[in-house]
């Protein structure tokens, strides 16, 4: 007749000390247990106080109406700033990918070149050569 009390005090015992890891965010450091049944004693301990505490979270989820979860829902949470109109093409025109034809006058000039890797091309459209190769 010891057996059920025995039983409810390790689910009991169990039950707290998976809390207490799961919420610390600990773990067990197997590697200390040299002995291959207390590992295994451990980790079935741990199991099943896992398991009473999650069966416990999915038992009060049914009941939202009365347990209310301290974390926000999705529909409170912020929604991503929208940006506008004037602001992307901004940003397009910042990065050079816009579609439209206005130059932007802040970086270059006309006939300057633009910011970038171009080949050094002569009047004709050749190119040219540089003097670093050693030719003259």
């Amino acid at each position: 007749m010891r057996l059920i009390p025995l039983t409810i005090d390790v689910l009991i015992a169990s039950t707290i000390f998976a809390a207490v890891l799961r919420i610390g965010g600990l773990q067990i450091r197997l590697e200390r247990f040299s002995n291959f049944a207390v590992r295994w004693l451990l980790l079935q301990i741990l199991f099943l106080g896992d398991s009473v505490i999650d069966a416990a979270v999915n038992f009060a989820k049914q009941y939202p109406e009365v347990l209310e979860s301290k974390f926000k829902r999705e529909e409170e949470q912020p929604k991503p700033a929208t940006l506008t109109t004037a602001a992307l093409s901004g940003l397009a025109s910042a990065l050079g990918i816009n579609g439209s034809s206005v130059k932007d006058e802040r970086r270059w000039r006309e006939g300057s070149p633009q910011p970038g890797l171009q080949p050094n091309l002569n009047s004709d459209g050749v190119k040219k050569r540089s003097s670093s190769h050693g030719r003259q």
